[in-house]
């Protein structure tokens, strides 16, 4: 009976039913949140990577294409021209002074013994009115020596005429002309004074003047 009698009092006066308290999910949300910032950031990075590469690599990669595709110009080395030796000990020369300085044969003989050319004879030519210097080669001569000799020259005279020809006992025939810096001295022409005729109507014995023996001095010979 009692227990019939609380049940009966249950029904009658049913209890409110109890609602579940919840708690706010804050560290969820902090999770999701930091979870989202993440990916975003992930994503940016990824495209700002894209982005570089196709402006910067996209240009290297084309640069580095035409460097491959453009060839490199090959340049060739300059072969130096050998050196010839020349045997001037063997070269038999020729000087002749064809101005009239005195000693200007032997001065041009010690210029080219200076070089190394030791069979040189000296001597005068048979006209002393030479301004240029005359050098005549024989066809046997050697092109080194040819342009040695004209350049030793060419630092020397005033002018220099070059020949070549056929030359019997010699490789080189110089014949010396004015040398830089030299200026002739002008010839004076000897004046002639007139002797007036004796006028007429004087009378006297001409006496004859004493006869000189006149003595001959001899020219001294040039130098060469």
């Amino acid at each position: 009976m009692e227990e019939e009698t609380e049940r009966l009092q249950h029904e009658d006066n049913p209890q409110p039913a109890r609602t579940p308290v919840g708690f706010p999910q804050v560290k969820n949300q902090e999770k999701s949140s930091n979870k989202k910032a993440l990916l975003i950031i992930f994503v940016l990075a990824i495209l700002i990577g894209a982005a570089g590469w196709f402006f910067f690599g996209r240009g290297e990669s084309q640069s580095s294409e035409e460097n491959e595709s453009t060839p490199t110009p090959f340049e060739e080395e300059a072969t130096p021209t050998p050196k010839v030796e020349i045997d001037r000990e063997k070269v038999k020369v020729q000087v002749l002074n064809g101005t009239g300085i005195s000693g200007g044969a032997a001065q041009l003989k010690k210029e080219l013994e200076d070089l190394g050319y030791s069979q040189i004879d000296v001597g005068n030519a048979s006209g002393q009115t030479y301004t240029s210097v005359e050098v005549t080669f024989s066809d046997a001569t050697p092109d080194a020596v040819k342009d040695e000799i004209q350049d030793a020259l060419e630092d020397i005279y005033q002018d220099v005429e070059v020949k070549t020809g056929s030359l019997d006992r010699y490789d080189i025939k110089i014949i010396t002309g004015y040398p830089k810096g030299f200026t002739p001295t002008p010839t004076k022409k000897p004046t002639v004074t007139s002797t007036p005729a004796p006028t007429g109507g004087v009378t006297g014995t001409i006496t004859p003047s004493p006869t000189s023996n006149l003595t001959s001095t001899p020219t001294p010979t040039q130098a060469p």
